[in-house]
């Protein structure tokens, strides 16, 4: 198999686009006629009409209506579908809608850390008691509001905390490895799997188009008699995975998706399971009690079963071989489609 890395402006150590993680499979024979185009800036240079041709984006669904201009990217992903054999896709609902195959993120769980050892990973020191990664500006830039993330900030930020933030040129973790160890010393990932950041364009473009895509109020933090809610629709995300692997417990917002049926469920349920693997939390006051609740009892054995379940969930499960050989071999037996 030859792998094609497009949207050169990802970092290559990013586990979402796999920049590092594929070399292992270049002499497989089973996949030999399989050309795997990582991103959605494809550059057709490198098209191989001879080959099966198969395409992984890490941005579904919110690729079919974000951007400034909404739906500014659906050029993009027809062109994708009208030229590739297959699409990979981690977002269950469109997934069905658009006729890909449905295939769970797989990292190379062995590259997620930098200075840390895997093999002393249970002897790191939890210095930091509460660790989120994600963007966000920090002011009123959600339709004149703060986005979601704002306000989870505000929830731990008295707290001995680190916020790996994007949108702060100052913040911790610019280095996405140098996140990841900070993540591995945190005794609390706080975690989120929805997309928040659909402004009122972006839904009214996705409603008058995809009857298929639907979204929820999330009710994100109660300030006396008003509530303050964020629409969202199911994404997963990565920074589950950073926490699982890196041995941080889960402390996951509810959010409207949780008790769904599939296709709509919330995407953690189908990795790990709550009670289990993680904790969620229902809105910022309820994320505030929980951390107290954790810190306090911090050595609690049934938070280290807890991370340690997570943990071997993921690794074992849906690790980059899993991906590898569940949905990418199969293709080569399929043969080419177009």
């Amino acid at each position: 198999m030859k792998v094609f890395f497009h949207d050169k402006n990802w970092p290559k150590e990013d586990q979402v686009r796999w920049y590092n993680n594929w070399t292992g499979f270049d002499n497989d024979l089973r996949t030999e006629n399989i050309d795997l185009h990582i991103g959605s800036l494809i550059d057709y240079s490198k098209f191989r009409k001879d080959k099966i041709n198969v395409s992984y984006n890490g941005e579904w669904p919110n690729e079919l209506f974000s951007g400034k201009i909404s739906g500014q990217n659906v050029h993009r992903i027809n062109e994708i579908e009208n030229k590739f054999d297959y699409i990979l896709n981690f977002d269950k609902t469109s997934a069905q809608a658009r006729g890909h195959i449905y295939a769970p993120y797989g990292y190379n769980y062995k590259n997620v850390l930098n200075s840390v050892n895997w093999d002393d990973i249970d002897e790191v020191e939890k210095d930091i008691d509460v660790f989120m990664i994600g963007n966000s500006k920090l002011s009123k830039v959600w339709e004149e509001e703060p986005d979601a993330i704002h306000y989870f900030y505000d929830s731990i930020k008295n707290f001995n905390h680190v916020f790996c933030n994007n949108q702060n040129k100052n913040a911790p973790g610019k280095a996405w490895v140098e996140s990841m160890d900070l993540c591995a010393r945190s005794k609390i990932s706080v975690v989120w799997v929805d997309f928040f950041h659909a402004t009122q364009k972006n839904r009214k473009y996705a409603n008058d188009n995809y009857s298929w895509m639907e979204f929820k109020d999330a009710v994100i933090k109660k300030e006396g008699e008003k509530i303050i809610s964020k629409p969202t629709i199911p994404q997963m995300k990565g920074r589950v995975y950073y926490g699982a692997f890196c041995k941080s417990l889960l402390l996951c917002y509810k959010g409207p998706w949780a008790n769904q049926p599939a296709p709509k469920n919330s995407p953690i349920l189908d990795y790990l399971e709550p009670e289990v693997d993680f904790i969620y939390f229902d809105d910022c006051d309820d994320l505030e009690t929980k951390i107290k609740q954790i810190l306090s009892d911090y050595k609690n054995p049934k938070y280290k079963k807890m991370v340690d379940s997570a943990h071997d969930k993921m690794k074992n499960n849906f690790n980059l071989s899993n991906l590898y050989e569940n949905y990418i071999v199969p293709l080569a037996e399929k043969g080419k489609k177009k």
